[in-house]
Parts: C-alpha cells; sequence; structure tokens
C-alpha cells in the first residue's frame, strides 16, 4: 500500500511539472535594448508570426533575461 501511494505521487509530481514546463516554455530573442538613465531596458520576443509574444526587463549593468 505504502509502495502504491508513493508511486502514484511520483507521477502526480512528474504530471504537473511537465504540464507546467510545457506551457512556459519559451525561446527568447533580443529584439531591442536602450539606456534610460541608468537603467537598460529591453524588449525580448518569442515565437514566430501570429504567435509572437513580447516582454520587457530592466537592469542596471545588463539586460535579465525573462
Amino acid at each position: 500500500m505504502k509502495l502504491k501511494l508513493i508511486a502514484v505521487s511520483i507521477l502526480c509530481t512528474v504530471a504537473i511539472g511537465a504540464a507546467a514546463f510545457g506551457t512556459h516554455n519559451h525561446y527568447w530573442t533580443k529584439a531591442s535594448q536602450m539606456q534610460d538613465g541608468g537603467q537598460i531596458v529591453c524588449q525580448w520576443k518569442c515565437g514566430y508570426g501570429s504567435d509572437t509574444h513580447y516582454t520587457t526587463t530592466v537592469g542596471s549593468a545588463y539586460c535579465p533575461n525573462p
């Protein structure tokens, strides 16, 4: 009984992790970078055509990846 519970727990953990990874897996490329005072502002894009997503990051010495 204990082994069955452990196996079900592991299976659920793997399934939830795979679902979370699959929905948020992006290959970001830097679309633009500009200096705003002492901050560096970068716009990143992911996808192609109508499936393109954009996000912006701000850093002091460099642009952090999204």
